[in-house]
C-alpha cells in the first residue's frame, strides 16, 4: 500500500447527525455545548426541530452551555427547570470547572467549532476537561467538500451561516484535534435533515446526495469527531 493510500483511511457514513448525537447521549450525564440558535431558535422550539429540545426527550441530565446570553435566557423562559451554563470554557475556569463539577459522561460540541475563531484555546480547554471528567466528547462540524455546499454556488446561492469564521474539512480537523494534544479520536461522517431549516422540498431533493455519500463518504454534510479521555 502507498503513502497516499495510507493517509486517506477508509472512513463511514454514520447516519444521520441528530439521530447519532441522541442515541449516544441516551441515559448518560451530558454537557450539550452550543445548545443555543438565537435568534432563529423561537421557531425551532416551536416545530421540535431545536436539538437541545430534541436532546431533553432522551437524556435525563443534561446540561447546555453555550456563550450566547440571550439565547440562554430565552431557553431558561422555556425550560426554567433544567441547566444551563452561559460562558466560554476557554476564557472562564470557573466555567470550565463549573462543568467539571458536575461529572459529565459525555460532552457534545455540535456544529460549534467552526463558530469560534481560536479554537486551539478552546479545544485545549475541552481536553483538560475530559482529563478530570474521564468523559467522552463527541465534536461535529459541517463538511467543506460536502456536495450541499457547493450545488447552491452554481445558481448563485451561498447558504454559509453567518456566524462560521472556519471551515474544515477531514484533515483539517485532524491537525487541530492533534494540535490541542488529542491523541485517541476517531474521524467519520454524518447526514443531517434539512427540512427544519430550509423545507421539505429541499430535503427531498437532497436524498440523491444522501444516497451518493453512502458510497463516498467524503461528500457528506457533516464531520463527526469521536474522543476518548
Amino acid at each position: 500500500m502507498s503513502n497516499y493510500a495510507k493517509s486517506f483511511p477508509r472512513r463511514n457514513l454514520l447516519g444521520n447527525r441528530d439521530k447519532f448525537l441522541i442515541k449516544e447521549s441516551v441515559g448518560l450525564k451530558t454537557i450539550h455545548f452550543g445548545c443555543t440558535d438565537w435568534p432563529n431558535q423561537e421557531n425551532q422550539i416551536q416545530n421540535r426541530q431545536l436539538l437541545h429540545i430534541k436532546l431533553l426527550k432522551e437524556t435525563p441530565e443534561i446540561i447546555g452551555v453555550d456563550v450566547d446570553v440571550l439565547g440562554i435566557e430565552h431557553l431558561l423562559s422555556h425550560f426554567p427547570n433544567q441547566i444551563f451554563i452561559c460562558g466560554d470554557i476557554a476564557s472562564s475556569d470557573a466555567v470550565a470547572q463549573e462543568i467539571v463539577a458536575s461529572l459529565p459522561k459525555l460532552i457534545l460540541v455540535p456544529d460549534v467549532l467552526e463558530h469560534i475563531e481560536n479554537q486551539r484555546d478552546f479545544l485545549e480547554s475541552l481536553r483538560k476537561i475530559l482529563h478530570k471528567t474521564s468523559a467522552k466528547a463527541i465534536i461535529t462540524t459541517p463538511n467543506a467538500f460536502a456536495l450541499k455546499t457547493f450545488l447552491p454556488l452554481f445558481i448563485g446561492k451561498d447558504f454559509t451561516h453567518i456566524d462560521h469564521c472556519l471551515l474544515h474539512n477531514e484533515f483539517t480537523l485532524e491537525h487541530a484535534l492533534t494540535d490541542a494534544g488529542f491523541s485517541k479520536f476517531s474521524i467519520n461522517y454524518l447526514s443531517r435533515d434539512i427540512s427544519g431549516r430550509y423545507g421539505f422540498i429541499a430535503e427531498l431533493f437532497s436524498q440523491p446526495l444522501n444516497l451518493l455519500s453512502k458510497k463516498f463518504p467524503r461528500f457528506a454534510d457533516t464531520l463527526v469527531a469521536v474522543i476518548e479521555s
